[in-house]
């Protein structure tokens, strides 16, 4: 079972799969008509407008699609961050030194009657 496409793929026309397993698509964005070789975070940058992505903007992007895309890009990288924090955490706890590295002196043993 294959991971869910995200709405971006709705947008696009598929024009040629993958020759090999993790390839990218040869696709058509249905509003500008662009044709481009790319998977799927390119065409969200293409519909975003995404500079670093390495594609064209699209021009003719309708607003919904854009907020929707940038909803979908915002929770994802507040997951990887909370991920990140998590990994954070779990290392910071893993250096910490395992069992009592002295003899602990308790409260009667400080206070208590000498004999």
């Amino acid at each position: 079972m294959g991971k869910e496409k995200g709405p971006e793929w709705t947008e696009v026309t598929i024009f040629q799969e993958p020759e090999k397993a993790g390839g990218n698509f040869q696709v058509k964005c249905w509003h500008c008509e662009l044709v481009f070789w790319e998977g799927a975070t390119r065409i969200r940058g293409h519909f975003l407008g995404q500079v670093a992505c390495g594609v064209k903007k699209c021009t003719k992007c309708p607003q919904a699609l854009k907020k929707q895309l940038q909803d979908i890009d915002q929770a994802k990288r507040e997951q990887e961050t909370q991920k990140r924090k998590v990994q954070d955490l779990d290392e910071a706890v893993a250096a910490l030194p395992q069992g009592p590295t002295k003899k602990q002196s308790t409260l009667k043993a400080a206070f208590g009657k000498k004999k």
